[in-house]
Parts: C-alpha cells; structure tokens; sequence
C-alpha cells in the first residue's frame, strides 16, 4: 500500500478525517459545520426568497421548519497535497438511499486548492427530511487521494478507428440487436 503524506489544517473542534475499516479506500469525513439553504416563492414570478442559516449543534437541526433546497457541509479542514496528487470527494451510500446527492456527482479538490473541502447535497423527489440525514459530527463523505496527470493534446485529422467506432451511450448493446 501507498502512503501519501499530507497536511491537514483542521478548524477548531472538527474531527479529523478517518478509515472506517483497514481495507477503506476513502477516509470517511464528519459534519463540523451545516448550512441549509431555503427558496421560498415561484420562479415565475420572480418572487423568490432565499435564506441560508449556518447550523452549529444538532438541536438547531431538528427545529428549523422550512422546506430546504441544497445542504452545504463543512467538515471543517483544508489540505496540503503533495504536489501529483488530488482528491476526488463522494457522497456515501447512505445519503443515496435517503433521497439526497452530491450538486457535483463527484468534488475534484485540486491539488493547489487551499480551502476547507465542503459536500453539496441537493435532495431529489423522495428524500428524507435533511435533520433526518445530516448531523454535526456524523459522517458527511468521503475522499480519496488520486494520482494528478494532465494531459497534452495532439490536433489529428483522424482517429484510430475501432469496432465500436463513434456509437454514443448504450451503442455496444444495440449492434448486436440491429443485426
């Protein structure tokens, strides 16, 4: 296994990021900080509210009483990456299977960025009220260290061609159907 040292600066009283298990990929990372954002009114209108309310203690969680439309969660650190490196951030499985998901997908942290990481999450159709998901201290992600390459692009005329050729998003099931 690679180790790859990194510096840390973690805000005060947040929790540092950890491995669940020995054979953990990702280290889990905790809630330090949570802020709701809130939309009130109709877009077509044009009379649309917003608010944000930065939480700190899990009791103001369950009493807030508005619909929210995005949660922003800070685990409370930065990081130093060594100088080939980034970090890919991920929603766990949990937040999936109670109707919430990361804006992005997936954060890239970019091994200059300087600034605490943070998990956007957006609730779909069925999701679970957020205080029933989100907590100060409870587990609001993971990351997982990538080797950084960057590419140097070459202008051709032409491609290798191959079997599959220019077939978009499902094409390799469909060729065997056409025929």
């Amino acid at each position: 296994m690679n180790i790859i040292e990194t510096k840390i600066q973690l805000a005060h009283g947040a929790r540092m990021p950890e491995y669940a298990t020995p054979g953990a990929s990702c280290m889990d990372c905790f809630a330090h900080l949570i802020k709701l954002h809130c939309v009130k009114g109709e877009y077509c209108t044009g009379r649309i509210e917003t608010c944000t309310i930065e939480l700190h203690d899990n009791e103001s969680l369950k009493n807030f009483q508005a619909n929210v439309d995005m949660v922003t969660i800070d685990p409370g650190f930065s990081l130093e990456l060594p100088e080939d490196y980034a970090v890919k951030a991920y929603a766990n499985s949990r937040f999936a299977k109670a109707g919430w998901r990361l804006a992005n997908g997936i954060g890239v942290i970019d091994n200059d960025y300087r600034g605490h990481i943070k998990f956007i999450y957006v609730p779909e159709h069925n999701a679970k009220p957020f205080h029933e998901v989100f907590s100060i201290g409870g587990v609001c992600g993971q990351i997982e260290p990538c080797q950084r390459f960057q590419m140097q692009l070459n202008s051709v005329s032409t491609l290798t061609p191959t079997q599959r050729g220019d077939g978009g998003f499902g094409s390799t099931q469909q060729k065997g159907d056409a025929e």
